[in-house]
């Protein structure tokens, strides 16, 4: 697993917006680690392994170990915000999104079972409640550390697995779209099969 946690560190070295993604996130930090989930880690890494150049980076999701009240987010300076579909806030600037989510609190439409002052085994519960197994992967910012709840398994097999049918179906529902078409679409985005 350093390989892969090398790979990050030179993908964040290597993107011009991360820092102001990062930026984002510190601001809305009230103290602890800084976690990076999602597209930021399983695209580049997909990218890096199988010359996908097609797979586009543009968005960066944040998980923080303390996080303002939404009632009182920071939305630096020329960045707007608008809600996730979790109910958590989205910043966006020039065509990139950043999504930052608390570990250890509830959102909208994202309920899990917090284990009060455990921040590594809420990101650990966080992960393998993910909508999709190759969405299963931190990179704790603070201190160099990966955690994978099997999304490393889904890059090489580039085959990634839905674990939340109910959410796909939430999302699809919301975008008017059937659960086939939704699957179809976030295949070709992410650069996996998935299987169900």
């Amino acid at each position: 697993m350093n390989e892969y946690g090398e790979m990050i560190k030179s993908f964040i070295e290597g993107d011009k917006n991360f820092d102001f993604a990062l930026d984002v996130a510190k601001a809305n930090s009230l103290g602890g680690d800084i976690w990076i989930v999602g597209s930021f880690l399983y695209k580049n890494i997909l990218k890096e392994k199988y010359g996908l150049t097609d797979l586009k980076v543009k968005d960066y999701d944040f998980m923080l170990d303390s996080q303002r009240d939404y009632s009182q987010t920071i939305v630096p300076e020329g960045w707007d915000k608008v809600n996730t579909y979790f109910g958590g806030p989205r910043f966006f600037r020039e065509g990139v999104e950043v999504d930052v989510y608390p570990v250890g609190g509830a959102l909208e439409n994202l309920s899990l079972v917090i284990i009060p002052g455990n921040f590594e085994e809420n990101m650990r519960l966080y992960l393998q409640n993910a909508v999709f197994d190759v969405q299963s992967l931190a990179y704790n910012y603070s201190k160099g550390k990966l955690i994978d709840e099997g999304a490393l398994a889904a890059i090489e097999s580039k085959k990634s697995k839905v674990l939340s049918l109910e959410t796909c179906l939430g999302v699809s529902g919301r975008k008017g779209v059937t659960l086939r078409e939704y699957l179809d679409y976030k295949s070709k985005n992410m650069g996996v099969e998935i299987v169900i």
